[in-house]
């Protein structure tokens, strides 16, 4: 049994726009759920560390 692997220089483009694509979505994402962070306001230090570590999971 044999196997022909073929690469095509058209796959890999459309994969790296895909992938572009995906990151820019989840950087978008982030951004938005950073602002949200920043622009909340917290009775302590500690109520911050605490959202901060929820918004981490």
């Amino acid at each position: 049994m044999r196997f022909v692997v073929v690469h095509s220089s058209q796959h890999k483009e459309l994969q790296g726009e895909t992938l572009l694509r995906q990151f820019t979505k989840e950087n978008e994402k982030l951004e938005q759920a950073m602002h949200v962070l920043a622009t909340e306001r917290f009775a302590c230090e500690h109520d911050a560390q605490d959202r901060l570590a929820a918004w981490n999971k």
